[in-house]
């Protein structure tokens, strides 16, 4: 079985990946962003390049590197998840104090 697993960075920090093996007579590709639950696509060797799961994985795989993905540990089972976009980070103290605050302002039964 041959799986690859590659990953595309935007520039706002996100990312998404792109999983595909053959399996038996299939292509499988699992999509989506990183981190989140996958879309699952099969193919069957019938509608492949050349009635060949291989051939079209390469091809794919192909495309999707000129569109600027880059290959992940193809060990890897399950993708990472990409780090969060730098100055949109929410820490739970801060929720805290707003909501301190709030309570603080308008007295404890507030909502």
């Amino acid at each position: 079985m041959k799986k690859v697993h590659l990953r595309y960075h935007h520039p706002n920090g996100t990312s998404k990946d792109w999983i595909a093996e053959v399996v038996g007579t299939k292509l499988r590709v699992h999509f989506g962003k990183t981190g989140k639950r996958m879309q699952m696509r099969e193919t069957p060797a019938s509608q492949c390049a050349d009635g060949n799961p291989l051939n079209e994985l390469s091809l794919r795989m192909d495309k999707k590197i000129a569109k600027g993905y880059e290959e992940v540990n193809s060990s890897a089972t399950e993708p990472q998840i990409a780090p969060q976009a730098q100055g949109k980070e929410k820490t739970s103290s801060s929720v805290i104090e707003a909501l301190q605050q709030l309570k603080n302002q308008r007295g404890p039964l507030w909502f």
